[in-house]
């Protein structure tokens, strides 16, 4: 139970920390030199999309590896970064890019699923 606990942690802890980290960059070189921050285009959208993917991926890698119980573990965490996330897609329901935060939510669980898988 408690390496359960601890690899939740963990996984969840390497999604925030991988998204914040690398999301943070990208926003530092895509308004590079502007005054304000700039509209976000489709691309820039995609590549955080695939940013996305990547950190559930290291997620449920991370969280599989420490839990040794892929599935229960992944799934829990996988809800877990969902719940946390349906915050920040809510106060973004007026944007123009609805689609990006219906992808957004919609890839975390199977992408978490597959990185626990990847562990085995």
């Amino acid at each position: 139970m408690g390496r359960l606990i601890a690899g939740m942690a963990a996984g969840f802890a390497a999604w925030f920390v991988i998204f914040t980290g690398a999301d943070s960059i990208l926003k530092r070189f895509w308004n590079a030199g502007a005054a304000e921050p700039l509209r976000t285009s489709n691309t820039q959208l995609a590549v955080k999309l695939l940013l996305i993917i990547g950190c559930s991926i290291a997620a449920g890698y991370v969280t599989a590896a420490i839990a040794r119980d892929s599935r229960k573990s992944t799934w829990i965490v996988g809800a877990l970064i969902v719940f946390g996330s349906l915050f920040f897609g809510l106060i973004n329901v007026g944007s123009p890019q609805v689609f990006f935060n219906v992808a957004f939510l919609l890839a975390i669980m199977p992408f978490t699923i597959v990185g626990g898988y990847l562990n085995r």
